[in-house]
């Protein structure tokens, strides 16, 4: 496994590099994207490798409203809303690092009431808030992809397959090495 700080490469299929995983989260990165998958209650440390990977983008995309943005609740991780220090550690990597994205989904999977409310809840607050930047939230990786792919200014613009394929690499490659 890797931890906040170092990088692998996770398979021969496309560019998709783990900045970290944990048994809360994996964080990687692929071209202009960051996908941060929450897989059990979010912590601090999953923090901090969100943040890891906004310093490795702003450094490979200099200029602004460059970084996209693809977040995502497993199912399994419950509608709870994650401990203080951890949406403080996120609001302010998000505040920290606005210049430089482009856009922003949130995929809370699942269905159902409960999940259905938790969307709204969270599209009700970024409405508040107005990011400045485009933002969504939706139920499923693919809705999200194809969102992305329609808002992101390269180079996944129009492919939202290579993000749903990036995405399963990504699950596919830390499910095998913590089985293996």
């Amino acid at each position: 496994m890797t931890s906040a700080g170092q990088a692998a490469k996770i398979s021969d299929w496309g560019d998709a590099v783990l900045i970290s995983v944990d048994y809360d989260h994996i964080v990687s990165v692929e071209e202009n994207l960051i996908v941060l998958i929450w897989k059990d209650t979010p912590t601090v440390v999953g923090v901090e490798a969100f943040r890891t990977a906004f310093r490795r983008m702003r450094a490979k995309y200099p200029k602004s409203k460059e970084v996209t943005v693809m977040a995502i609740v497993d199912q399994h991780v419950g509608v709870r809303p994650p401990p203080e220090p951890v949406r403080t550690g996120l609001t302010e990597t998000y505040k920290g690092n606005e210049a430089s994205i482009a856009s922003s989904v949130l995929v809370f999977e699942g269905t159902g009431l409960a999940a259905s409310i938790v969307r709204s809840v969270v599209t009700a607050i970024n409405f508040t808030i107005r990011p400045p930047y485009p933002m969504n939230i939706v139920s499923t990786v693919e809705d999200g992809a194809q969102w992305i792919a329609n808002h992101d200014p390269f180079p996944f613009q129009g492919d939202a397959d290579r993000i749903v394929a990036s995405v399963d690499c990504v699950r596919r490659s830390v499910s095998e090495k913590e089985a293996g």
